[in-house]
Order: structure tokens, then C-alpha cells, then sequence
């Protein structure tokens, strides 16, 4: 899964100008909040984003491809995985 252009707008702004309010992202997209919410709520979800209530939205120093290759080997795939190359046993 790949971020939307608007949601990688979303997060560069959000990480050269943290925290900010929805609102305030918003203004700087020149975007209505109900079309940023989706954005701001997937972005969340995904671990990508932290809201904080009054302080507003904080970059949380992941990306959705990080969150993803964890994720994926931390449930386990049920595949066996040769990290010998890596010096891994």
C-alpha cells in the first residue's frame, strides 16, 4: 500500500512543523477539514501520524513501508525466511 500524494503533503508538513492542528493543516493544503480527515485518520491508524487532543498532530518517525516490513514479520507469515546472509541463524 502506497500514500496518496495529499497524505505525503499531509506528513512532510506535519514534520517540518509539528505539532499542528487539523485546522491549520487544512489552511496550509488549501483543503477542506472534511476532506482532511480521512487522510489525517488513515495516517493515524497506520501509525504514521500521533494526534494528541489540544497539542494537535505529531510525526511519529515511521513510514507506511517501515510499518508495513515489521508488522508483516512480527505476525509471521508462515513462510521460512534464509537470513544467513545477513548473519542471522
Amino acid at each position: 500500500m502506497k500514500l496518496s500524494e495529499r497524505q505525503k503533503k499531509i506528513v512532510e508538513i506535519v514534520k517540518e512543523h509539528q505539532p499542528l492542528s487539523g485546522e491549520k493543516i487544512s489552511e496550509l493544503l488549501d483543503i477542506s477539514r472534511a476532506t482532511l480527515r480521512s487522510d489525517l485518520s488513515f495516517l493515524t491508524l497506520v501509525g504514521i501520524l500521533k494526534a494528541t487532543p489540544k497539542v494537535g498532530y505529531t510525526y511519529s518517525g515511521s513510514d507506511l513501508e517501515t510499518l508495513f516490513f515489521f508488522d508483516t514479520f512480527r505476525k509471521g507469515s508462515g513462510r521460512n525466511y534464509d537470513f544467513a546472509c545477513f548473519g542471522i541463524s
